[in-house]
């Protein structure tokens, strides 16, 4: 069969060409075999140039978008749909991680999707609605690219990141690692390297980018406990950090990086903003054109005036 050369973008059409091939050539071979291996190359040599992916790799992520209906796929189908058993399927978990260190899959695990002891039985699988965007867009080369991002790019992997977390598609030690690998690939950005120089833990760096997050990309510069509980396991994991905000010795506000929100002169006990200081020093890269409509909260440098300050009494907060 003809050799296809290495892609990099292409139109969506081509990439569904391949895979609806994959799909015929898998009924026709009989499943996932020699005989598909053999025939389905062509094709999935396409794949695996487009996603940096193994050829196993691209046979199973084929499958999974042939097997898409906008929800989960549960392990027996992917099996089903290969002509294998579940524990067959099971062999190639290690191209499955890979698809989902990539962040074109969701790998979820039953109820232990946060523990190391896993039901193998009840693994499903979710592909990303970005995955999803942008295959339908052609821009295959956008799901590949973290480093080096543009401070909008950026963002919206910041997004993702806490999106993932509060959604409980990403266990929270992977989420860390996530954080951390984002912030190494991209210290060329001012935003990063003052994070970095902030000497926080990353549990707290994680916290302050859930503030930015909020504050940019949904436009809600108030948080409260609940958006911020969202981002652990469990609600006694935060009882440390709840008693520090609500004492005002929590780290992000010592270093003057986040206060309490105010209403009619009086400090609310319970909702917590990025400082003025902070959004006007860590934020000097951003392009609001970006952004489809104006953040709420984000001042412009040359247009800081005044503010006026709280009442040191604080507004009652919910218990």
């Amino acid at each position: 069969m003809a050799h296809i050369s290495q892609a990099q973008d292409g139109n969506s059409a081509e990439f569904f060409t391949h895979v609806k091939k994959i799909n015929e050539i898998n009924k026709q071979a009989g499943g996932f075999n020699d005989l598909f291996l053999d025939f389905a190359n062509p094709h999935l040599a396409y794949l695996g140039n487009l996603l940096h992916i193994s050829t196993v790799g691209a046979a199973l992520f084929a499958g999974l978008v042939h097997l898409y209906r906008g929800g989960l796929i549960e392990l027996f189908f992917l099996a089903d749909y290969f002509d294998l058993n579940c524990i067959e399927v099971m062999q190639y978990m290690e191209e499955l991680e890979i698809l989902a260190e990539k962040d074109l899959i969701f790998i979820h695990k039953n109820k232990s999707d946060f523990f190391d002891t896993v039901c193998t039985e009840n693994f499903t699988f979710e592909l990303r609605l970005t995955t999803i965007d942008m295959i339908g867009k052609g821009k295959y080369h956008d799901l590949l690219i973290t480093q080096t991002l543009s401070i909008d790019k950026f963002f919206l992997q910041v997004e993702r990141l806490c999106e993932d977390r509060v959604q409980r598609r990403q266990p929270y030690n992977k989420t860390l690692k996530a954080m951390r690998k984002l912030l190494l690939d991209n210290e060329h950005l001012v935003f990063v390297q003052k994070v970095q120089k902030l000497s926080l833990s990353d549990d707290d760096i994680l916290v302050l980018l859930r503030f930015f997050h909020y504050t940019i990309m949904v436009d809600e510069p108030e948080m409260t406990f609940r958006h911020l509980v969202a981002l652990y396991n469990h609600a006694s994991d935060f009882v440390h950090i709840k008693r520090q905000l609500k004492s005002g010795q929590y780290v992000l506000i010592t270093k003057g990086l986040i206060e309490n929100t105010c209403s009619d002169g009086f400090s609310v006990a319970e909702s917590f903003q990025l400082t003025d200081a902070t959004k006007e020093e860590f934020l000097v890269e951003l392009d609001l054109s970006i952004l489809k409509t104006p953040v709420r909260g984000l001042i412009r440098a040359d247009a800081i005036a005044q503010k006026q300050n709280c009442s040191i009494r604080k507004k009652p907060g919910r218990q």
